[in-house]
């Protein structure tokens, strides 16, 4: 796993490496970056730890040689610096105390939950049956017109065999009382325009601009549906 950041102390840093050249410098800050990413020592192949350094001349590879001879220790399994394994340490218990105060947390919000409520998010739930929707009822039509037969109208209306007419006649009964409901808002508001008003007055029958504007369309398709 690799590690994201690291403490940096420039006071005991620029102590300990006040006598470096600025190779030697620019060569053990790479080894460290190194080091504290990786969480692994630094590898004991010469060849690799010039390439982590980026030393291709032998000036700079020479630099890398001091800095593994000043502030490492070759170990079985690679060079070591006793600061950085400090800091590693000390890294991996804060890891792991924070590990265990979250499952600790964990178990105690688990143990608050009373064991009906448990049982609700544990235990599998039944599915929903799916809703089979009702007919429509049919709409609450006005027959205005004297020469309708009552009889015939309401065997349609049990049959759902509604033309546009009958809807027309609806929505215009509609129409007509929101009218009269405008008609104190218009009065009490002279600044409305035509347009705010008969939006309005759509708005109060419960359909849009556009089915409003369809009725007053219609009303001279079929004038005997208007007729009082």
């Amino acid at each position: 796993m690799s590690n994201a950041w690291y403490a940096f102390y420039p006071g005991d840093y620029g102590r300990d490496t006040a006598h470096l050249s600025l190779t030697e410098d620019g060569a053990y800050r790479r080894l460290l970056d190194h080091y504290y990413s990786t969480r692994r020592p630094i590898p004991t192949y010469v060849e690799q730890v010039f390439r982590i350094c980026r030393a291709f001349v032998p000036a700079e590879q020479e630099a890398v040689r001091s800095v593994l001879r000043q502030f490492f220790t070759e170990g079985s399994d690679g060079w070591h610096n006793c600061r950085v394994d400090r800091e590693l340490d000390k890294a991996r218990d804060i890891i792991e105390k924070r590990s265990q105060a979250g499952k600790e947390s964990g178990r105690r919000r688990r143990s608050a939950i009373p064991t009906h409520v448990e049982q609700v998010f544990t235990q599998p739930q039944p599915q929903p049956q799916p809703q089979i929707p009702s007919p429509p009822s049919p709409p609450d039509f006005c027959f205005s017109s004297e020469n309708r037969n009552l009889t015939t109208s309401s065997t349609r209306a049990r049959a759902g065999d509604y033309s546009d007419q009958d809807y027309l006649e609806r929505d215009l009964r509609k129409l007509r009382d929101a009218e009269k409901e405008v008609e104190v808002v218009v009065k009490a508001q002279p600044h409305l325009t035509s347009d705010e008003t008969f939006e309005l007055i759509c708005e109060r029958a419960g359909f849009s601009v556009q089915r409003g504007l369809e009725i007053k369309t219609l009303q001279r398709k079929w004038p005997e549906a208007v007729s009082a």
